[in-house]
Parts: structure tokens; sequence; C-alpha cells
């Protein structure tokens, strides 16, 4: 799968709602490269307990 990008058809104008959603796409794009690695549960562990 093709990662995510954040583009300005994503952008709703609110700074913080954006900046959540940019969040978002990026965990995305970490959870789907793991899985295509065959690794996800240690990546998850790593990025919410760092």
């Amino acid at each position: 799968m093709k990662d995510l990008v954040w583009g300005e058809i994503l952008r709703v104008g609110v700074d913080e709602i954006d900046d959540d959603h940019r969040k978002l796409v990026n965990i995305f794009n970490l959870l789907n490269h793991a899985v295509m690695e065959g690794n996800p549960r240690n990546t998850l562990l790593h990025y919410w307990t760092s």
C-alpha cells in the first residue's frame, strides 16, 4: 500500500486539528511500513512508549 501524503485537500483550516491529522497520517504510514516488514507489534510498542 502506498503512503498517505498530507496535502491541502486534507486541510480543514483549524491549525490544531490539521496538526493532529498530520500526526495521524504519519502514524498510519509508520504502521503500514511495519505491517509490510512483518513487525507491526514492535513498531507500535516502540512508538507508543517513546
